[in-house]
């Protein structure tokens, strides 16, 4: 997958440079085994950096396909977008309000959807089901290169 990814516990982060139609069902692959592996449904964390690249509309189209696969395994899915600029900003407001919307009609799925600034939002919003510390996540997560910005230092 481009990116990197770490597992600690019931806890999958993954740094996405990019999402390729194949990542899709590894992704799914990977998250379900987590949670066949702990017994515990798993805490996604999806992080876009300043080096995230869009992926491509048949990509995105795709990404429907397989999100309801995907969150049977996940208590929380979390989208960390880190980026910074007026362009990250924008793309997290409009995540956000969609997601209001989303939830009104009651779409499912959405009620598990969190968009954030940083690991460690989720990291404080998860402090009661966590695997390990949050300072221990969060260096295994800089060792293996899922996190590698300046707000992590």
């Amino acid at each position: 997958m481009p990116g990197e990814s770490a597992t600690i516990g019931h806890l999958f982060a993954i740094r996405w440079d990019t999402v390729a139609y194949s990542d899709l069902p590894i992704l799914v692959r990977d998250v379900r085994t987590l949670c066949e592996k702990t017994g515990r449904p798993v805490i996604y964390v999806a992080i876009q950096d300043d080096d995230y690249h869009e992926p491509p509309a048949a990509v995105k189209q795709a990404f429907k396909h397989w999100f309801p696969e995907l969150m049977k395994f996940v208590k929380t899915d979390y989208l960390v977008i880190s980026a910074t600029g007026i362009q990250a900003s924008l793309q997290r407001s409009i995540l956000k309000a969609m997601l209001i919307s989303g939830r009104i009609t009651h779409m499912p799925y959405l009620d598990r959807i969190v968009i954030l600034d940083t690991v460690e939002e989720v990291l404080r919003r998860e402090a009661l089901d966590l695997p390990a510390p949050a300072s221990v996540i969060l260096s295994e997560l800089r060792q293996k290169h899922v996190l590698r910005s300046r707000a992590y230092a």
